[in-house]
């Protein structure tokens, strides 16, 4: 068995997954991008250090839950639906 052909194909497949994800999402990624030149040109507060630093203190603790939560989902240790 050739590992190294399937470890390509896997990877092929795997970036091809993410490209046709980026593809899908594209419309949200740009509106996003504009709002925050928008709101930026708005308010000389958006750009900020402070700002900023806050923003990721508030969705630090949902980053952890949601890392911990695929983890656990991708290993299989718990069923995200009923077992029988």
């Amino acid at each position: 068995m050739n590992t190294n052909y399937d470890n390509t194909k896997l990877k092929t497949r795997f970036a091809f997954a993410i490209l046709k994800t980026f593809k899908a999402n594209i419309g949200l990624i740009i509106g996003l991008v504009v709002l925050s030149i928008i709101v930026s040109i708005r308010s000389p507060f958006f750009f900020t250090y402070h700002n900023m630093m806050n923003v990721f203190r508030q969705i630090s603790t949902n980053l952890f839950v949601a890392s911990a939560t695929t983890i656990i989902l991708i290993t299989g240790s718990i069923g995200s639906t009923s077992s029988w």
